[in-house]
């Protein structure tokens, strides 16, 4: 439903390609970075991880990607901390909260508001 997507990973790494060709470095980026790793934007249980999840956002970035924009080692996640936002991801991707989208189109469906979280079982 994306006109114009490419149709293959060829096609999307050409497309990147000639992305990348127009980014530059700007400061915006590493206020923008500074801001979220001063803002509180989970429940209080999970603020621990914050720096972590921000530290995650980068690594998903392409290698080119971080080396324009500057952003070393001092961004990378530590194998602990990677195994831990892994293993908390499986966690709550698994946890209903009652007004997110999936909940709130199962109870548009008459389903319980759980039902998109439950396992399939084969």
């Amino acid at each position: 439903g994306a006109p114009g997507a490419p149709d293959d990973e060829a096609g999307q790494r050409a497309l990147f390609d000639r992305m990348f060709a127009g980014l530059e470095d700007h400061p915006i980026v590493h206020e923008f970075l500074d801001i979220m790793q001063r803002t509180h934007a989970l429940p209080l249980p999970f603020r621990p991880l914050e720096g972590m999840l921000l530290k995650a956002a980068v690594t998903l970035l392409p290698q080119n990607v971080r080396t324009l924009l500057q952003l070393g080692a001092d961004h990378d996640l530590k194998g602990w901390q990677r195994s831990l936002i892994c293993r908390t991801g499986r966690l709550t991707d698994r946890m209903t909260i009652r007004a997110a989208p999936p909940a709130q189109a199962c109870r548009r469906l008459d389903l319980p508001p759980g039902y998109l979280y439950r396992r399939v079982s084969s």
